[in-house]
């Protein structure tokens, strides 16, 4: 549901003469990984393809700062990842990190994400999944700096809650 199977058989592919790997970081069922380890198999991509334990919030920040691209997909199959946009932390601490990000091309995400240089949408064709990787490796410095500002200035705790909180006390 998050779009890794579709990512897993483009990691053969350069972008700008860059080599291509998939870091999934985080609890994965046995079952589900090894669905993703013999999707790799097949395409030829398992050198690529690369699992991390979970790690303490705490860690989080610290590890997002080893990698490039955010994945913040969610095929809206159920409401749960229908409204990832407004709930998902990963969506948020991409930007927080200022790491551009590809999501998923649908109504919902682009209502919430459209209007930030740093998001980018794909149908999950790998077309469309490279050609955001190259449009984030072709402007990657100023990518990043978007982000972080865009997160500064609307996404975190501090810009909402203080809006809400002069709002009681007006």
């Amino acid at each position: 549901m998050h779009g890794i199977e579709e990512i897993i058989p483009i990691l053969n592919n350069k972008v700008n003469n860059k080599i291509l790997s998939l870091y999934l970081v985080g609890t994965i069922k046995s079952i589900y990984k090894k669905t993703l380890k013999d999707i790799a198999i097949k395409h030829n991509t398992t050198e690529r393809l690369f699992f991390k334990d979970r790690l303490p919030y705490t860690q989080m920040q610290k590890e997002m700062l080893n990698y490039d691209i955010g994945i913040a997909i969610n095929k809206p199959l159920n409401i749960t990842y229908e409204t990832g946009g407004t709930a998902a932390n990963k969506i948020y601490e991409y930007p927080a990190s200022g790491i551009p990000s590809i999501l998923l091309d649908n109504e919902h995400y682009r209502k919430y994400f459209e209007q930030y240089e740093w998001a980018f949408f794909t149908d999950l064709s790998e077309n469309s999944l490279l050609e955001c990787i190259q449009k984030i490796d072709n402007n990657y410095h100023v990518l990043t700096q978007k982000a972080k500002e865009d997160f500064k200035s609307n996404f975190n705790f501090e810009t909402v809650f203080n809006s809400t909180i002069d709002s009681f006390f007006k």
